[in-house]
């Protein structure tokens, strides 16, 4: 007997909007190569559990202290009358978590096989039948493409229009990889930065590999349904002339629709739970300046939507 594929999965969210068609069902998968500062899911970055601490739900070390005893490595201690977590020593072993009464300490993410996610995706089959379906987020999923490639081969089988969603830095030529995006219907495809060096100083990586993957996906995978994106984020790609390099570089890789979204730093007690330093600007791109980056792309010949 062969082991069951498994997925590090952290969240699921049944009934979503957005992205794709219709109402989604929407599966968070960890795991993904860049360190964009402005991450709206810190908890899919690293592809394992992460322990989590909302230290306004703890009730108080002088009635309890279930997660002290629990910890092994004396990572856990009292922080101004609540628990607090000394990272550099927590293994992530989540004892503290399956001892906490109050649900102030919290796994972020959990190993769920094929089944179990299918499962969830059932439940909501009668709303996500006719006209939405299946969303992948993270994290990336395509760091993954052995396990969504299976994945999405099951929604197919329920008959459910599938999504992802990609950073874009990934192996186009490995086999797993293409036999998952033979499996998709759409493809959210992110161009965060024309610049390749600003790129890399702030994601951790260079643009290269992405835009190459942005070109030969349309070259290759003519059936594929693919919308590039950028969120506008401020201090990185607000200006007119980030926005007009996008626009040129996604036309000249062969998209016709984009989508812009604008940056919101709704995410950062996600980043205080799970002790990240949360390093974004807290400023809001108006909808004058989401105007405009709207204009220059319709000047380059690129139709665009604002998300």
């Amino acid at each position: 007997m062969t082991d069951p594929i498994m997925c590090t999965v952290s969240g699921i969210q049944h009934f979503s909007p957005c992205p794709g068609y219709g109402l989604r069902t929407m599966i968070f998968l960890c795991g993904c190569p860049l360190r964009c500062p402005w991450c709206c899911n810190p908890e899919s970055r690293v592809n394992s559990p992460m322990l989590a601490c909302n230290a306004e739900k703890c009730i108080g070390p002088q009635i309890c202290r279930h997660c002290m005893d629990a910890c092994q490595r004396l990572a856990v201690y009292i922080n101004r009358n609540h628990i607090g977590i000394a990272r550099d020593i927590c293994n992530a072993c989540g004892e503290c978590a399956r001892r906490c009464p109050s649900g102030a300490l919290f796994m972020s993410g959990r190993k769920m096989s094929l089944p179990e996610i299918m499962d969830n995706i059932l439940k909501d089959r009668d709303f996500i039948i006719n006209g939405g379906g299946v969303t992948l987020s993270g994290g990336e999923p395509m760091m993954h493409p052995l396990e969504i490639g299976a994945l999405l081969r099951l929604t197919h089988a329920e008959g459910l229009h599938n999504a992802v969603e990609t950073c874009g830095f990934f192996d186009l030529d490995a086999p797993e990889t293409i036999a998952a995006l033979r499996e998709t219907d759409l493809l959210f495809f992110d161009v965060k930065h024309g610049d390749s060096q600003m790129h890399r100083a702030v994601t951790g990586v260079d643009n290269s590999r992405i835009l190459s993957n942005l070109r030969r996906i349309h070259a290759e995978f003519p059936h594929l349904e693919v919308i590039s994106r950028t969120l506008v984020v401020p201090g990185f790609n607000d200006s007119v002339a980030a926005m007009r390099d996008i626009a040129r570089i996604v036309k000249r890789n062969g998209s016709s629709f984009h989508v812009l979204e604008a940056y919101s730093p709704i995410c950062q007690d996600k980043y205080i739970q799970l002790g990240l330093p949360f390093e974004t600007s807290a400023r809001v791109p108006s909808a004058e300046e989401m105007q405009a980056f709207m204009d220059v792309f319709q000047e380059e010949g690129v139709t665009v939507e604002i998300h």
